[in-house]
């Protein structure tokens, strides 16, 4: 579980650290401390640093099927190949039964229970 921090308590750190830098930095040592300081700022106040949003409980072989019919077009009812993730979110890679293929993040999907009927869409 990673350790969560309050954004705006860092921010806050942030502005006081940077306030008792010289006003003029003149070493190398504060003119560093002042853009290492800004570009945490930066990042933080873009949301970098951002927890990472709970992701639907997935697996490699689970049943999936889109939330919305709209995300796949009738395909129904598909098996989980793989679970990666990038810049853009957590992703997984499906197979269905007819052999297609297709990739949707992970937020899009629910599993499938055994019991429940596997018609397609």
């Amino acid at each position: 579980m990673p350790k969560l921090i309050d954004a705006e308590k860092l921010l806050w750190w942030i502005k006081d650290a940077m306030n008792e830098l010289p006003y003029f930095c003149e070493t190398p040592d504060d003119i560093a401390k002042y853009r290492i300081l800004k570009q945490i700022r930066n990042l933080t106040d873009a949301g970098t640093f951002d927890p990472t949003p709970v992701q639907p409980d997935i697996h490699p072989g689970d049943m999936v099927r889109g939330k919305k019919k709209a995300l796949y077009h009738g395909a129904g009812i598909g098996r989980v190949r793989c679970i990666f993730w990038d810049a853009e979110g957590h992703w997984a890679d499906l197979m269905y039964d007819n052999g297609s293929m297709a990739i949707y993040p992970l937020d899009e999907l629910e599993v499938i229970a055994n019991d429940q009927p596997t018609e397609k869409a």
